[in-house]
């Protein structure tokens, strides 16, 4: 009699289980057409409210209706007075819009648990952290062409595989994910080629059209002359910046930053840090000084119109190597431990978003002119990424080399560095190889356009030569420096800044 009494009682529970879930998910009808359930697969890596809504919309407008659903707060059910989304772990569309609305509340995972024995979905930056039910471990696979693997907690592994580059279109892999009550999720993420792109994309048309070559309003051609050497932190390498008015920025090693006048070659100011080791500089549309330190993972910005110019400090949790500053203003502050790029508000320092995709250090990151923005990693790829899918749509797989530095050519096609002495030209819209650059003899670390439009690079030849970027052809050899060349600064005045552990000079 109590066995019988046991058995009702867990199938109660288990009927009020499933009508609990039955009427909270108002969004099993909206995504669960082929179409939305396919977009969920693309925007898994999605990261915000308005970014995953934005990218579950570009894939199709028909899946705005399954977005206003899985971000309705009125969908969700108070436990303990903690608002949850249901989710069911057998069904591997609720699990992939767990994870989702986790996303868009800025939490790395979300994973179908139990609470009080309700299937909910818990959000967590570490699925390690949750011991009330199973842990999770997620697998990415992609087409092959080289692999890593890290660990993550109580993650048993993951391998993401780095994409295949190809010349031919792809359609989007859909994501499978198997029973959450087992102890895999295996996830297939779109492929990634160098001519289809995932999403409303089925092409690179669009670059085409919006990709405008750049007309320098000072058509200053170089001459080559050495004006004069300026002695910044001869202890480190120093990042260089030029500024609006003509002067030139450089970050120290020790956490100063130099402003000089460039036009007679005298120091003007210094910006002193409590922090060390300034590894990037950037400029915000204001003018004001944006300055990365990479010991202390923190962001500054100044204002040099005042007397006491530091006017913000965040502290950020990503190496701020790669940071710049995007068009709206927003910052690339830097990759995370997992190598995402992250891009913060300048105003609050607060997250916007995360673009997933490179395996290893980033070590630059530029705007395009159409919105998309371009990467360059230790994994040997450059990746081109549109924000508002947050998502790769084109792939440059550098074989066995990687590349640290980039440039947008005048023509729209985009420079950067292969083989380690060695530029490469790519057409961004067929993905095309157009021409390479040849002649350092050692590592080249950066690449800066002139005013003309041509080409400069720095090498560890402890040179600075100069290249047609029409036709690859070189143009000049600059050579005064004593070591390393590392980091370039094309003026407002078109002259040209180069730098070699503190030693700084100026070309007309």
């Amino acid at each position: 009699m109590l066995k019988y009494l046991s058995l009702v009682v867990i199938l109660f529970a288990s009927q009020i289980e499933s009508n609990l879930i039955n009427e909270s998910k108002l969004w099993s009808i909206t995504c669960g057409s082929d179409t939305c359930s396919q977009s969920l697969s693309v925007c898994l890596y999605c990261y915000g409210e308005r970014q995953c809504r934005q990218c579950l919309f570009n894939f199709n407008q028909e899946c705005s209706a399954c977005a206003d659903d899985i971000f309705d707060k009125n969908n969700l059910e108070n436990i303990n007075g903690k608002d949850y989304l249901l989710c069911d772990s057998s069904d591997p569309l609720q699990v992939k819009i767990c994870h989702i609305h986790c996303r868009s509340r800025n939490i790395a995972y979300g994973v179908c648990t139990k609470v009080q024995n309700i299937p909910v979905c818990e959000c967590t930056a570490d699925p390690g952290l949750l011991t009330t039910n199973k842990t999770t471990t997620a697998t990415t696979t992609v087409s092959t062409t080289q692999t890593t693997t890290w660990q993550s907690s109580t993650i048993t592994s993951a391998t993401r595989t780095l994409p295949t580059s190809t010349t031919t279109a792809t359609t989007p892999v859909s994501t499978t994910w198997r029973d959450s009550t087992t102890t895999t999720v295996t996830r297939t993420v779109p492929t990634v080629t160098t001519t289809a792109t995932t999403g409303s994309f089925s092409s690179l048309s669009t670059f085409s059209t919006t990709l405008k070559p750049i007309n320098p309003s000072n058509n200053y051609s170089l001459t080559g002359v050495l004006k004069f050497k300026l002695t910044g932190d001869k202890t480190n390498r120093n990042v260089l910046l030029a500024l609006p008015n003509g002067d030139l920025a450089s970050g120290t090693s020790y956490g100063k930053i130099h402003i000089w006048n460039t036009k007679i070659g005298v120091l003007k100011r210094n910006l002193t840090s409590n922090y060390k080791t300034i590894w990037s500089l950037s400029l915000l549309s204001n003018g004001n000084l944006v300055s990365g330190y990479y010991d202390a993972k923190t962001i500054q910005i100044w204002d040099l119109n005042r007397t006491d110019s530091l006017i913000k400090t965040f502290q950020i949790d990503e190496n701020p190597y790669c940071l710049t500053t995007l068009p709206n203003d927003d910052l690339v502050s830097g990759f995370d431990l997992s190598y995402n790029i992250v891009l913060r508000d300048s105003t609050n320092g607060f997250v916007k978003q995360k673009l997933v995709g490179h395996i290893h250090s980033i070590y630059q990151v530029i705007s395009l002119p159409n919105g998309y923005l371009a990467s360059c990693s230790e994994d040997r790829t450059i990746k081109i990424w549109n924000l508002n899918l947050g998502s790769v749509v084109r792939n440059f797989d550098n074989g066995q080399s990687y590349s640290n530095s980039l440039a947008l050519l005048n023509s729209g096609y985009l420079a950067g560095i292969v083989q380690g002495n060695s530029i490469n030209v790519w057409n961004l819209e067929d993905g095309n190889l157009v021409r390479s650059f040849t002649g350092h003899t050692d590592r080249i670390f950066r690449l800066a356009i002139l005013n003309d439009g041509n080409l400069a690079s720095s090498s560890f030849d402890k040179t600075v030569k100069v290249w047609n970027s029409k036709n690859g052809s070189l143009m000049k050899n600059l050579v005064s420096h004593s070591y390393q060349v590392w980091y370039l600064s094309t003026l407002t005045s078109g002259y040209l800044a180069s730098e070699s552990f503190g030693e700084i000079c100026i070309w007309s």
